[in-house]
């Protein structure tokens, strides 16, 4: 008997468990063990049936909650988003909060210097002194009072210029480099204004006279040669034929008796370059002023003549020809 209590007892253990297939007895209730009886056989068969399904199976089995790791996830990220914005403000909020306060030291420094400046002038300027009373009636309204006169500005005495220094004499090397500066503006016009041209290379000349044709200017490393060659060629190209084509029709001009065309032709030749020929082209404008019967303005180009060539044959031929009061025959 104590056996078979035994063994229900584990029976009914294991039916507890899910693992009886074919149950002997059918538990009573609690408190009652001395009423038990034994399963008929259609008990046993409905009891396996209920083990066997999958219910039962599910309603003895359970292997826990299910966790929701989409959510999870989300809150992690969130909460690592939150932590990265507060350990970039914790490393970046001191340098912007040092940045904000170096630029207002330098605002303030700023100002501080503007109203100095202002400040050191306002005596000499009304208008100087009219804004800073209105800035500090602006920001400083109890330190100033809004009846202040404005003074009368003291007029400023400007003294007489002292006579200017002589400007000291230019080094051979500046007046090359000037020279050089010439005769490049020279080439730069060309045909398109001979007299300027010539204007230009009379400077060059001038300048350059007695200078030594070997020496060169610092780093240009153009000698005064170089220069004088190329208002030499300019003279020619530019001057001498522009000169040319008037010089000709005056002397046609002038075989055909035609005074007034001869005196127009030469004294465009002369506008040009007063000493074209060595003074011919002049000599011959006297000339043609001579023929037409004005003999006082020949007298003067003759005499341009006789004083810019001396010992020339034109300077003699000139000084021949300078008559006070009649005209003279060819």
């Amino acid at each position: 008997m104590g056996e078979k209590q035994n063994l229900d007892g584990v029976q009914a253990t294991q039916i507890f468990r899910g693992k009886v297939t074919s149950p002997e007895i059918i538990a009573a209730k609690p408190g009652r063990w001395k009423k038990r009886k034994m399963a008929t056989k259609k008990e046993k068969k409905e009891i396996s049936r209920k083990l066997e399904s999958p219910q039962i199976e599910e309603t003895f089995i359970r292997e826990g909650r299910n966790i929701n790791w989409v959510k999870i996830g989300a809150v992690l990220i969130i909460l690592a988003g939150l932590a990265g914005i507060i350990i970039a403000a914790a490393m970046y909020l001191p340098q912007l909060i040092r940045s904000s306060q170096e630029t207002r030291n330098e605002t303030s420094e700023r100002l501080e210097w503007l109203l100095d400046e202002l400040g050191k002038r306002e005596s000499e300027n009304p208008t100087i002194e009219e804004i800073l009373r209105d800035y500090d009636l602006t920001f400083y309204p109890d330190t100033v009072s809004s009846f202040t006169p404005i003074p009368t500005p003291t007029p400023v005495v400007t003294p007489e210029d002292p006579t200017p220094s002589p400007s000291p004499e230019p080094t051979l090397k500046n007046v090359i480099l000037a020279a050089y500066e010439d005769i490049s503006e020279a080439e730069e016009i060309g045909r398109d204004d001979p007299a300027r041209v010539r204007v230009l290379i009379s400077k060059v000349v001038e300048a350059l006279e007695g200078i030594d044709e070997n020496t060169t200017a610092g780093e240009l490393q153009v000698n005064v040669g170089d220069i004088l060659q190329k208002a030499y060629q300019l003279e020619k190209s530019v001057v001498n034929a522009a000169c040319y084509p008037y010089y000709r029709d005056g002397k046609q001009r002038m075989e055909e008796k035609d005074y007034a065309a001869a005196i127009d032709a030469f004294k465009k030749a002369y506008d040009i370059d007063p000493d074209y020929l060595d003074g011919g082209n002049t000599y011959n404008l006297a000339k043609a002023y001579a023929a037409a019967g004005q003999q006082s303005t020949a007298n003067e180009y003759f005499q341009y003549v006789v004083d810019t060539f001396p010992g020339s044959d034109h300077a003699g031929w000139a000084a021949s020809r300078i008559v006070p009061d009649a005209s003279e025959d060819d």
